[in-house]
């Protein structure tokens, strides 16, 4: 018979940690790993919070400060993590300036269907629409500096983002007629959507719902 050495449980020993976190080398080649360490870095970073917080984390991150708004093949990325996230309670980290009120629709659908426990995380901003997805959640978590928005979808148009309010004021439906009622109908769409969540969401049964 070998002789069990001490603390021996019988159990195999446990793999190393790979590298950042143990000695063991990288699954990947250290080039490969070097030109994609920030993405391996926030996966780690991922699974820290999801050990702390029992619930599978998806970060929704469109730069602010570069100006990225809601794109319309995001809700496509978003099935495809929640597919994965097999029905287990999802934190959403939203950060957005927001976007066109189709893709925010589409979004918040997405949401309702295949996160039914859901906690939106705004750790910066989320803005205009961004704030109509966060409605979508059992409730909305915010830091010291986390920042929402006026509900008011912004149009792309004569060069940058300008405020449907704006654009939907009586004197510029001379200038352009087309894009004046295109801000009305955003503005409107915009409304019974965020009327909506409230209702049936974190405002059910209040009185002024």
């Amino acid at each position: 018979m070998s002789e069990a050495k001490e603390g021996d449980s019988g159990a195999p020993a446990p793999k190393p940690e790979p590298f950042p976190r143990g000695t063991a080398p990288p699954l990947q080649s250290p080039l490969f790993w070097a030109q994609q360490k920030d993405r391996y870095l926030r996966q780690l970073l991922i699974r820290d919070i999801e050990a702390v917080t029992k619930r599978r984390l998806i970060v929704y991150f469109a730069n602010r400060f570069e100006n990225a708004q809601l794109d319309a093949t995001d809700p496509t990325y978003l099935v495809e993590m929640l597919e994965d996230a097999k029905g287990q309670p999802v934190d959403l980290l939203l950060e957005t300036i927001g976007g066109y009120t189709d893709t925010a629709e589409r979004v918040v659908s997405i949401l309702e269907n295949m996160a039914p426990d859901l906690r939106v995380v705004v750790a910066g901003a989320a803005k205009s629409n961004g704030t109509v997805i966060c409605l979508a959640g059992k409730s909305i978590v915010l830091g010291a500096s986390s920042e929402l928005g006026p509900i008011e979808p912004q149009l792309n148009v004569f060069g940058g983002l300008i405020p449907s309010t704006i654009l939907a004021m009586p004197d510029f439906a001379a200038q352009n007629f087309i894009v004046h009622h295109l801000a009305k109908f955003a503005i409107e769409q915009t409304r019974k959507l965020a009327k909506r969540l409230l209702e049936n969401g974190m405002k059910k049964g209040a009185p002024d719902a």
